[in-house]
């Protein structure tokens, strides 16, 4: 008879190995359903601004399409995806970050599951995606006029803003309730969650490698003279066009990685300040264990 799977806490304090082990044993065991309702809620989007900032880094290199139709029609091709690809980051971020924690707060306020429906997500998501879209217009204003002001005023707000769109979604709170739980709660754990961070970006950066593969092929090819990829216009192609949108979308899927380890980060510092789960686990003191086969 198989052993029943342990369900992963939040809530509880780990050492900082044990919590990046956590981050991707949660994504080994959710990857299927979370990826689907990426693929569905998220996917046009991602596809949608991958190719638009893959247009504009051409129109930018001189090497847009269509260039004989003019400098307007290079100007409004090159600002209209500029525009595009700005939107679409936008609510990219607000759509992944609200996805991810609605996915969380399910599976922790479920006891019972361990994964969710596509519909759940969303049912969830919608109700928080203007307040989250708000919220990273803020931060991002925030940081850039902290980096304005002196570069490590905006690094130092920039770890507590991070965990402003989670508090939102997972304790339904305001912006400005929310950006102040957060800036409470890291006051004393700033440079934990700055060393977290960092190597959880580095493993990041490394996975994210895999989606530039093909790309590189593709100029492999033509260093080796295969003209027929494109030659000189390359760049302006749909071939890569397309290849960069490929990169984007494997970029921000990654992602996920981030706002999963921003969720494990957050729980284990209000454990160590209120000790919620602690508590919880307390009070089943005495009763029957199940017969798991891992304990998280």
């Amino acid at each position: 008879m198989a052993k029943k799977l342990t369900k992963i806490e939040f809530d509880r304090v780990r050492s900082f190995g044990d919590r990046l082990n956590v981050v991707f044993e949660f994504l080994r065991r959710n990857f299927l359903p979370l990826i689907k309702c990426m693929i569905i809620i998220i996917g046009p989007v991602i596809a949608v601004t991958g190719a638009a900032a893959a247009l504009l880094i051409a129109s930018i290199s001189g090497n847009t399409p269509n260039l004989n139709d003019g400098v307007f029609s290079v100007f409004f091709s090159s600002t209209l995806a500029g525009v595009v690809a700005g939107v679409g980051l936008l609510l990219v971020y607000t759509l992944l970050s609200t996805v991810v924690y609605s996915y969380v707060h399910l599976y922790i306020t479920t006891p019972d599951r361990h994964t969710f429906t596509v519909e759940e997500v969303w049912r969830h998501t919608r109700k928080h995606i203007f307040g989250v879209s708000v919220a990273w217009v803020a931060i991002v204003l925030g940081i850039i006029i902290g980096c304005v002001m002196l570069i490590v005023p905006g690094v130092y707000i920039s770890i507590p803003l991070s965990f402003a769109t989670l508090i939102m979604v997972m304790e339904k709170r305001g912006f400005w309730e929310a950006a102040n739980r957060a800036f409470a709660v890291v006051k004393e754990n700033w440079w934990n969650c700055f060393g977290f961070y960092f190597v959880l970006n580095i493993i990041q950066s490394v996975i994210s490698y895999v989606f530039y593969i093909p790309l590189l092929i593709v100029f492999v090819f033509m260093t080796l003279g295969t003209d027929r990829m494109g030659g000189d216009n390359f760049e302006s192609s749909a071939l890569y066009i397309g290849l960069n949108a490929f990169v984007y979308v494997g970029q921000f899927f990654l992602s996920t990685i981030t706002f999963v380890g921003n969720a494990f980060q957050y729980y284990q510092m209000v454990e160590e300040r209120e000790s919620t789960g602690l508590i919880s686990r307390l009070a089943y003191i005495g009763q029957p264990v199940a017969d798991d086969d891992e304990d998280f």
